[in-house]
């Protein structure tokens, strides 16, 4: 049996966490209409100063322009984020979601720095 290695893509360390944050994807196109407005909760996977990934039970197409946010009981902060990848898994009806922070470095670290000294 062969073992094929993928070349790691990414060019920032990510953090292997899991907690709960929000998105709502910011109007752009009109083939999204019925995801507009509507805030979803999800958990991420991992995160790191490129994006972060996270499971959710809804198709995001790859593209779509996201509005990223804290749930509102523990420290907020909210990003602009771009979906790069979409994965499903197995057979079930979800899918990994990769996505590619949009808005300044600076704010990018302050929420690293949020969750690295957790």
């Amino acid at each position: 049996m062969e073992t094929i290695l993928e070349e790691e893509r990414r060019s920032h360390q990510r953090l292997n966490l899991r907690f709960p944050l929000r998105y709502r994807l910011l109007p752009e196109g009109k083939g999204f209409a019925k995801y507009r407005g509507r805030a979803a909760g999800v958990l991420t996977r991992d995160i790191g100063e490129g994006g972060l990934r996270f499971v959710s039970e809804r198709f995001i197409p790859k593209s779509a322009r996201l509005l990223v946010e804290s749930p509102p009981l523990s420290p907020y902060w909210r990003i602009k984020a771009e979906v790069r990848w979409i994965q499903k898994i197995g057979y079930d009806e979800k899918y990994n979601i990769g996505l590619r922070f949009q808005d300044e470095e600076k704010k990018i670290r302050e929420i690293l720095r949020l969750y690295s000294e957790a």
